[in-house]
C-alpha cells in the first residue's frame, strides 16, 4: 500500500487579544506546501517575498542546498531553472488579483530569473529590478567587490494593481529628526513662529537633512512649510484680487493664476496663502510638510546585513549556524510598504530564519493587523532550531536573551506533514 499523508496543526502560541491575528507556520518542502495552500490559500495573497537559493556554488556553511551543480549535468544554470520554475508557477493561483512577489537573488542567476519571470508571469507585470547594497565591502577581491544584490518585482495583474488603491510610498528620510527638532522649538518659542523659522534655518545649516527637506523652515499653527507661486503655465485667468491689508489689487502672475477666483478664496481662508507686507508682491502657495512627509519607493536600497546575525541569536539566545539572515528593517520596509496595513496577507515560502514572520509581528505590534503564512522544511534542523522558535519569540515578545519586547497578541499556528 502506498503512504498517505496529513496535515496537522497544533497551536504554538495562543492569541492574547480578541481579535488578535493567528498565523500559519509549515514545517513542509515548498514544493508540497504549494500543493496543500493551492485549496486553503487560493487568491488571498497581497504581498509574497521569497529569498531562494543564490546558485553560487554551495558556501558549505549554509544550512540548505545553494548548489544545483551535478554529476552528468553539464549545465548547472537549467537544474537551478528546473528547481525554480514549479516554485514559481505555484505562487501564481494564491496571489489576489493586485497581488505581488518580491524575490531576492544576486548576480548568478538574476537575468534568468527574470526571464522565467516574464514567461510565468508576463512581461507586462513586470515591476522593478531592485539593487540592494548590503554595505560589506570584500577588501580581498580582485578586481570588483560586489556588495549588492536584487530584488526584483513582479505584480500577479500590474494592470489591476495600479488602478486599485495601492500607492507604494515611504516616510522621506530624516522627517523625524525634522519633526523633533519642530517639537523642541514649538515648546521653547510657543508662538512666536519667526524665532521658530530663524532658529530653525540656522539649525538647518549643520544638519544632514536633504536639501529637499532644508526648504521647510518657515513655521505657522499648521506646521512647518515651504511655498511656491500660484501660477499655471498656458493659465487664460487673469483677475484682480485684493491684498487682506490694504485692499488693494495683488500683482498678478505673469502666466495667470493656477486657481480660479473662488478656489484662491478658499485656500485664503484655509491659510494656505502667503500674502507679503502689501499688494506689490505676488502672494505664494504655502506647501506643508505634513502632505508631503512620503516618498515613492526608490529603486536603490541600502541595509546593511552585519547586525541580523546578532538580531537572531539575541531572540533565540544561543550561537546559530544560521548565516546572513535578512536584514530585519529591509523585510519590514517590504512589508510596509508592499502589503496592506489592515488585513493584509504575506507568504514566504522560502523561509529560512523566519524574518519574514519577525517583520510582520513587528508591525502588528504597532498596529498593523497583517497575517503571515510561512513555510520552510527541516533541513539541517533548521524548522525546530531556528525558524520555530524565532517566531515564537517575535510573536511572544519574550526572547531567548531573556529580556521582553511589545507583542500585538497574536497567535501561531503550527502545520506538518504526518505519515498514515
Amino acid at each position: 500500500m502506498s503512504e498517505t499523508k496529513k496535515i496537522t496543526s497544533d497551536s504554538l502560541v495562543d492569541a492574547t487579544d480578541e481579535d488578535g491575528v493567528v498565523h500559519d507556520l509549515f514545517c513542509l518542502e515548498n514544493l508540497e506546501f504549494l500543493e496543500v495552500a493551492k485549496d486553503l490559500y487560493s487568491e488571498t495573497v497581497d504581498f509574497c517575498y521569497i529569498d531562494p537559493p543564490y546558485n553560487t556554488g554551495g558556501n558549505p556553511s549554509f544550512l540548505y542546498k545553494d548548489s544545483f551543480h551535478q554529476k552528468g549535468d553539464p549545465d548547472r544554470h537549467q537544474s537551478w531553472l528546473a528547481f525554480m520554475k514549479p516554485r514559481l508557477q505555484g505562487l501564481i493561483p494564491l496571489l489576489k488579483g493586485t497581488g505581488v512577489v518580491a524575490i531576492s537573488i544576486d548576480d548568478s542567476e538574476v537575468h534568468r530569473l527574470r526571464m522565467v519571470c516574464d514567461e510565468l508571469f508576463g512581461e507586462n507585470n513586470f515591476v522593478a529590478q531592485v539593487i540592494v547594497d548590503g554595505g560589506a565591502m570584500k577588501n580581498n577581491a580582485k578586481l570588483v567587490s560586489t556588495t549588492h544584490e536584487y530584488l526584483l518585482i513582479y505584480a500577479k495583474n500590474h494592470t489591476k494593481l495600479l488602478r486599485s488603491e495601492a500607492k507604494w510610498r515611504t516616510e522621506r528620510d530624516g522627517i523625524k529628526v525634522l519633526r523633533k527638532k519642530e517639537l523642541a522649538l514649538r515648546k521653547k518659542h510657543k508662538k512666536d513662529y519667526a524665532a521658530m523659522a530663524t532658529e530653525l534655518k540656522d539649525w538647518m545649516k549643520t544638519s544632514k537633512l536633504s536639501k529637499r527637506l532644508r526648504v521647510f523652515y518657515n513655521v505657522d499653527e499648521s506646521g512647518l512649510y515651504t511655498y511656491a507661486d500660484l501660477s499655471t503655465p498656458n493659465s487664460k485667468k487673469f483677475y484682480d484680487y485684493p491684498h487682506p491689508i490694504t485692499g488693494k489689487p495683488v500683482q498678478v502672475p505673469s502666466r495667470g493664476w493656477g486657481p480660479t477666483y473662488e478656489k484662491l478664496q478658499e485656500m485664503e481662508k484655509a491659510g494656505e496663502v502667503l500674502f507679503f507686507e502689501n499688494e506689490t508682491y505676488q502672494p505664494m502657495k504655502k506647501l506643508y510638510l505634513k502632505n508631503g512627509r512620503d516618498q515613492a519607493v526608490r529603486s536603490i536600497l541600502s541595509y546593511p546585513s552585519r547586525t541580523s546575525t546578532h538580531l537572531l541569536e539575541s531572540m533565540l539566545g544561543r550561537r546559530s549556524s544560521f548565516n546572513n539572515p535578512k536584514n530585519l528593517d529591509y523585510i519590514s520596509y517590504l512589508v510596509d510598504v508592499m502589503s496592506p496595513e489592515e488585513n493584509g496577507v504575506v507568504l514566504d515560502y522560502f523561509a529560512g530564519s523566519g524574518t519574514t514572520g519577525h517583520a510582520v509581528a513587528d508591525l502588528n505590534a504597532k498596529g498593523a493587523s497583517r497575517k503571515f503564512i510561512l513555510c520552510t522544511n527541516n533541513e539541517n534542523n533548521i524548522y525546530d532550531e531556528v525558524t520555530k522558535p524565532r517566531l515564537v519569540a517575535a510573536i511572544t515578545g519574550e526572547w531567548g536573551n531573556g529580556t521582553s519586547h511589545k507583542n500585538a497578541g497574536n497567535g501561531l499556528q503550527e502545520h506538518k506533514v504526518v505519515s498514515q
